[in-house]
């Protein structure tokens, strides 16, 4: 049993939208656990000063994450591993060794230097937090986490292989067992070790996401082995991994601003934030990583072999599914927000005024779903195309307006009275303490859609065809997901005035028959307007089932 499931997971996936459907499915398993992680930490602690210490303590190690350990990007590693294996198994081999070596020694000494110095980093980022009777634990805390993005580091590395090998279900699993991992910390450690205890359990999901793929790098043949690193291989990676290490910052340089302006706000303000970021990460993670991460591989085979009608096809045939799965996600989630937060988080110590708050957030932070899921669509396909800088530009320019809206606003927040009240007032969040979490989300999402934005245009400009291509579904999935999203919220008012939302159990059935109304008319819509994509994923869907190939243009 346990052979055969190791068969099936190291299966290579060779079509574009089945190996998209293929990841979404697997990520959706990792995104449910991590649901189910959240409603655990939510209900064990709530939304309160532990959880706010817990989240912030990561941010320095995914600093360190971005900074150092995407220095050796697989989007850059996956081509030169590729290039090198064709003339010479030894040579990609050594490629990887390098990488792999670097990240230890490099990222080993960055991480030991920043615990040494780790609780006056603290202290300088989270002052508020200084006087906390925590503080001691959220240094030590911060310290364990340090161990995670080397871990995290070396097994993004090997997945190159991973993903060269398409071995899609086994890329998508690994988020499965990282998630793994921090349950086990949550339920076993914590309660034995302490707020440790959740350290460790996070160290162990990124250990077991690591381990997952060293299989696939054995049967490969590239396994790393210990060497002193070429430094002139070493300086052609990180000199073309530089720019994507500065964008993959941006977000990390985000994150650190949201902590950094809610930690002297109303306790919590971290925790709700972060759980509103989880949840909006989900529709995120199956729609936008899925066909970035899959498409790839075919993208960086296509441009090097200068094929650019081709590459462009394939970007555009992405986008415009991206387009369509994310409108309507972005509708659906700001109709079931309410019930969304409630079944997920609405347990133990998360109070009705916690739920109230991160729903709010999390209707913010979904309307630049669309926008975010094109950058990371975009971005990958710049980086398949070589050009590392253009991404650092646009997410470097979204970092620096969502960070800079999200300071202004917090300031409107609490100096214009009109502003405050006609916020709480649409979001249903009156006489709620602690709003002032949603003016610094609602500079996020600006910011981010900004960088959706951008990414379009730049793309468009310089690839002939791609907008011609993709704002006809922007328009038809617009307006499919409008009537969608109106089709579930009547369903909800409907069934509220018969069923008494009094129990999960009603919650839930309530939020899935509207969400079920909504999908249904919205799929009803597309079919009415001839809509391509929709013809297209009942052709995916139809082969992925019967496992038959699809046609010559949708392969890889």
């Amino acid at each position: 049993m346990v052979t055969s499931f190791f068969k099936i997971i190291r299966k290579e996936v060779a079509n574009l939208h089945a190996a998209a459907y293929t990841v979404a499915i697997f990520t959706f398993l990792a995104q449910l656990l991590a649901l189910l992680r959240d409603r655990i930490l939510a209900h064990n602690f709530g939304a309160g000063e532990l959880l706010d210490i817990y989240y912030a303590a990561f941010k320095l190690p995914d600093l360190l994450f971005a900074l150092i350990a995407s220095l050796v990007s697989a989007y850059i590693l996956i081509p030169l591993i590729a290039q090198a294996g064709e003339e010479s198994k030894q040579k990609a081999r050594e490629f990887l060794s390098d990488a792999v070596m670097f990240l230890t020694f490099v990222l080993g000494a960055a991480a030991a230097v920043a615990a040494v110095f780790t609780p006056q980093i603290l202290s300088t980022l989270y002052p508020s937090f200084t006087d906390s009777g925590l503080f001691s634990e959220f240094v030590l805390l911060t310290r364990i986490l340090l161990l995670q993005p080397i871990l995290l580091g070396i097994s993004s590395v090997i997945s190159s292989v991973t993903q060269l090998e398409r071995r899609f279900l086994l890329y998508a699993l690994s988020g499965v067992f990282y998630n793994v991992g921090i349950i086990f910390g949550i339920l076993v450690l914590e309660p034995l070790f302490g707020i440790a205890g959740l350290g460790y359990g996070v160290v162990l999901g990124a250990l077991l996401h690591m381990a997952l793929h060293i299989p696939v790098v054995i049967s490969s043949g590239l396994t790393p082995y210990l060497k002193f690193p070429d430094m002139e291989r070493l300086r052609h990676i990180v000199l073309h991994s530089f720019p994507r290490s500065l964008a993959l910052s941006s977000h990390i340089i985000i994150a650190v601003v949201v902590t950094v302006l809610a930690a002297p706000l109303k306790e919590g303000s971290i925790t709700i934030f972060s759980f509103a970021y989880n949840l909006e990460g989900v529709p995120l993670a199956l729609i936008g990583a899925s066909y970035a991460v899959v498409a790839f591989p075919t993208l960086a085979t296509l441009y090097a072999a200068n094929e650019v009608e081709a590459f462009v096809k394939r970007v555009s045939d992405a986008a415009r599914h991206l387009i369509l799965w994310s409108m309507f996600a972005l509708v659906i989630f700001v109709v079931l927000r309410a019930h969304l937060v409630r079944v997920i988080l609405g347990t133990g110590e998360f109070t009705w005024d916690d739920t109230r708050l991160t729903a709010a957030v999390l209707a913010l932070l979904v309307t630049s779903l669309v926008g975010q899921a094109l950058v990371l669509l975009i971005a990958r396909a710049y980086y398949a195309a070589g050009k590392t800088f253009i991404p650092l530009i646009i997410q470097g320019t979204g970092a620096l307006v969502s960070a800079v809206a999200a300071i202004g606003l917090l300031h409107v927040h609490a100096h214009v009275p009109s502003y405050t009240y006609f916020v709480e007032s649409i979001l249903r969040i009156s006489f709620v303490p602690g709003t002032e979490i949603v003016s610094i989300a609602l500079g996020v999402a600006l910011g981010q859609l900004f960088a959706g934005i951008l990414a379009f245009v730049l793309f468009a400009h310089k690839y002939k065809g791609f907008a011609a291509a993709v704002i006809p579904v922007f328009f038809q999935s617009f307006a499919a997901s409008i009537i969608g999203g109106a089709a579930a919220y009547i369903t909800l008012t409907f069934l509220g005035g018969i069923f008494a939302l009094t129990s999960l159990a009603a919650v839930l059935a309530q939020g899935v028959l509207a969400g079920t109304l909504g999908l249904a008319v919205f799929l009803f819509v597309l079919w009415g307007l001839s809509n391509k994509e929709f013809q297209e994923i009942r052709s995916g869907i139809s082969n992925f089932l019967v496992k038959k190939k699809l046609e010559p243009q949708s392969e890889f």
